[in-house]
């Protein structure tokens, strides 16, 4: 693909570093030369700048909408998500592949410049995918600020000068993590179809709606909530070029709301494994609802629901002290 999506995400970015003040962020020039662009730690972001950086994640091959939605008496808002280049789009960009972990700092990467420092490698090798940019853009999903020193690894694995780094950080509760989060609904889907065995090659185009969730003071809590409206409440429609039979052996499978995990907030489940992301069973990242359209045969499948109650438990969810 001629396409840089390092180079798409810094457009995007450039526009909210132009506007610091309207997207409510901090800007941090680092002494390695990176920079840094508090989102949603020292700061609360804001509902814009939650758009943009899902956009940004998804290397600027995305559309990324907010609206409101009603789930029955129930009303939060809802990103929608569509992306006529669904494998680079999220799983070579948003999918937050890249463990960066330093000492007192943890954070899940994503973003386009895990292209250039190919993490995890596998699936660039699977899609065949490379790109190269003197430039590269981070998004980091983290309770703190990085250290200079992490910051100088990431630009040495992206083959990069740290002066060229672009790193925009997170948090799950703040008002720019939620509603990031939920914007991988397409993402997880793929991710989920991926692991049942769909060749995601056979995918067309990708779109999705997901609830969000409203900000929290509790940074495991918030970041098991935001996951409960991608399982119970995330949406994903596809629509593939393949033979029916290929999306029959997958449709009942798909769904979080068909797997053995539902029923159970992700608070339960994350704390299994104490909220360390890469430990967790495959089998639990999965969305509510998917709906697939094959473009060969003109048949819709659909399996799963979104679950309003597990919805309402999850927004109504403290943990016990």
């Amino acid at each position: 693909m001629g396409i840089s999506m390092n180079k798409l995400a810094l457009r995007i970015l450039d526009r909210v570093l132009s506007n610091t003040d309207l997207y409510k962020v901090k800007v941090h020039r680092y002494p390695c030369g990176a920079t840094v662009v508090d989102a949603g730690v020292e700061t609360m972001g804001s509902m814009d700048m939650g758009i943009e950086l899902s956009k940004i994640s998804l290397g600027g091959l995305a559309r990324v909408d907010l609206t409101v939605r009603r789930y029955d008496e129930l009303a939060l808002p809802c990103v929608i998500v569509y992306t006529d280049y669904p494998i680079e789009a999220c799983l070579l960009s948003q999918l937050a592949g890249w463990r960066i972990a330093d000492e007192n700092f943890y954070a899940l990467g994503s973003g386009p410049a895990r292209a250039l420092a190919r993490k995890p490698k596998k699936w660039y090798e699977e899609f065949q995918y490379h790109e190269t940019s003197d430039e590269a853009v981070l998004v980091l999903e983290t309770d703190r600020l990085p250290p200079d020193r992490v910051l100088v690894k990431v630009a040495e694995a992206c083959g990069i000068s740290p002066k060229n780094l672009y790193v925009v950080v997170t948090s799950f509760n703040s008002v720019t993590g939620t509603i990031q989060v939920s914007a991988r609904v397409v993402e997880t889907g793929l991710y989920r179809l991926r692991y049942l065995g769909f060749d995601l090659r056979k995918v067309i185009t990708a779109s999705g709606a997901c609830p969000v969730a409203p900000p929290c003071p509790n940074y495991n809590l918030m970041f098991a909530k935001t996951n409960d409206m991608i399982a119970y409440g995330g949406e994903t429609y596809y629509v593939v070029d393949c033979d029916d039979s290929e999306i029959a052996a997958i449709i009942e499978k798909a769904p979080f709301t068909n797997s053995k995990y539902s029923g159970r907030l992700m608070y339960d489940i994350f704390s299994e494994v104490n909220f360390d992301l890469y430990k967790l069973d495959p089998s639990v990242f999965a969305v509510a609802l998917v709906q697939i359209t094959n473009r060969r045969t003109s048949k819709v499948f659909y399996s799963g629901r979104v679950d309003v109650y597990m919805l309402k438990r999850s927004l109504s969810f403290t943990p016990e002290k």
